[in-house]
């Protein structure tokens, strides 16, 4: 052996260099560093269009309040509210099934979206056929001379439901950029229009639900041509009745959760005046700003559910609790100072009786989106069924508290009600989620990577 080689000194692994030149540990930490500002931009850019898309939601409220009145603006809440009660349960839990796909199988989503286009447009027709039957039997004997603009409104569920399902596809694959920008166009459309209608000086409800199946129409065509998919009618995979049978977990989940999610105004449509269900209906936009983040951080949370490399520990799970729970209670005890004066500026004077709602609304939002994070990675965690039980358990709490508060609140034992549901539906899935993370924990997992065990030692 020469003295030259045998007088070398190794590097140690601190000290062994990384392709770009730096010592192997550093550029370690610098990658984790890149990685999470990564993951940190995608999260800010998707909870700012989160709130861009509440934003434009909340000009759609005002506008149809501005353009209709309370009255109207209640037969407008009637009009479409079988079609949007159903428009999520319709799509017979194939959304989420899109998305599982398009998360494990990369090189097969350009077939995945053209099976994702036709399975939209085969649910839609078939939930615009229940939608139809409903608005001819299930309409309050007052309210049933607006059934044949609840047929008219039915006709957007097709073009709804094909764009939801092709949108899946960018969910799964994580490509939030263009699911953002979709997501935020589709928004925009209707306010948009309503907005050129109520310049033009015509205040026709009839107009407004033309516009209303119109929109989705637009945005399906935006969507499309988002993806330059030039081979719409080229072969797809999977068949439809397979992600029919991969959706039908998530089926349960969905018709449990939008059925909870509409029974406050399925008790306005049935128990109040088109007065009081207008002044709840503007009430509506106003306080689901609390739950603007929580809709974008369900996404998150059902990605990293589904995620199998990596596991929850106790100290991510009570950092992720302490965050978005402050945010919340902060958020709402804010926006609860600061409502009543908005809304009698934004809505008007007669809208005055929306304020008490709208209040109450908010503090059911609140709780709503805790529960509805931590719903997202249950449903990850192919666990979508606890979803269900925990709003059968906050319907009946709904119901049971609305009927003992109606005599003495009225109409605001309605909200109030939701409260309670929305509290009982929070402790059953935080539950359900100390046991899953229990489970991670004994089974020795935890959020970190596991380390090469055949490293040298």
């Amino acid at each position: 052996m020469s003295t030259d080689h045998a007088n070398t000194i190794h590097p140690t692994p601190a000290e062994a260099k990384s392709d770009s030149g730096l010592p192997t540990s550093i550029a370690q930490l610098v990658g984790k560093a890149a990685a999470l500002l990564r993951r940190g931009w995608t999260i800010l850019t998707s909870v700012g269009a989160g709130f861009a898309i509440f934003a434009v939601f909340a000009v759609q409220g005002v506008v149809l309040a501005r353009l209709l009145g309370p009255t109207d603006r209640g037969a407008y809440a009637t009009i479409v509210f079988y079609t949007q009660a159903l428009t999520y349960i319709g799509l017979l839990g194939t959304s989420l099934s899109i998305a599982r796909r398009a998360a494990k199988s990369p090189d097969g989503r350009p077939l995945l979206a053209r099976a994702a286009l036709r399975s939209g447009l085969m649910t839609g027709v078939l939930t615009m056929a229940v939608v139809m039957g409903l608005a001819l039997v299930a309409l309050p004997a007052d309210k049933q001379h607006l059934a044949p603009l609840c047929l008219l409104a039915a006709l957007l569920l097709p073009f709804e439901h094909a764009r939801l399902s092709v949108l899946a596809v960018d969910h799964g694959a994580a490509n939030f950029g263009r699911y953002n920008v979709n997501r935020l166009f589709a928004a925009s459309v209707l306010p948009a229009l309503l907005i050129g209608l109520w310049v033009s000086g015509l205040k026709s409800l009839m107009v407004v639900a033309i516009l209303a199946v119109v929109a989705p129409a637009v945005g399906l065509v935006f969507q499309l041509a988002s993806r330059r998919d030039r081979q719409l009618l080229s072969p797809s995979a999977p068949p439809i009745r397979k992600l029919l049978s991969e959706g039908r977990p998530y089926a349960l989940a969905t018709l449990a959760t939008d059925l909870f999610g509409r029974l406050d105004m399925l008790l306005m449509l049935w128990l109040t005046s088109l007065t009081k269900q207008g002044l709840y209906a503007a009430a509506i936009p106003a306080a689901s700003v609390m739950m603007v983040a929580p809709h974008t951080l369900h996404l998150f949370a059902f990605n990293a559910g589904a995620n199998r490399e990596r596991r929850l520990s106790w100290k991510k799970l009570g950092l992720s609790a302490s965050l978005v729970g402050g945010f919340q209670l902060i958020s709402a005890a804010a926006f609860a100072l600061v409502l009543p004066f908005l809304m009698l500026l934004v809505f008007g004077s007669e809208f005055r009786d929306a304020i008490p709602f709208a209040l109450l609304l908010v503090a059911a939002n609140t709780v709503g989106g805790c529960s509805y994070i931590i719903e997202g990675y249950l449903q990850g965690r192919d666990k979508a069924l606890i979803g269900v039980w925990a709003r059968v358990l906050g319907a009946v709490v709904m119901l049971a508290t609305a009927a003992a508060l109606y005599g003495t609140l009225a109409e605001l034992a309605i909200p109030a009600a939701a409260i309670a549901a929305n509290l009982a539906s929070l402790v059953c899935v935080a539950v359900a989620l100390l046991v899953e993370v229990h489970i991670q924990h004994i089974g020795g997992h935890s959020t970190e990577p596991v380390p090469d065990t055949e490293a040298a030692p």
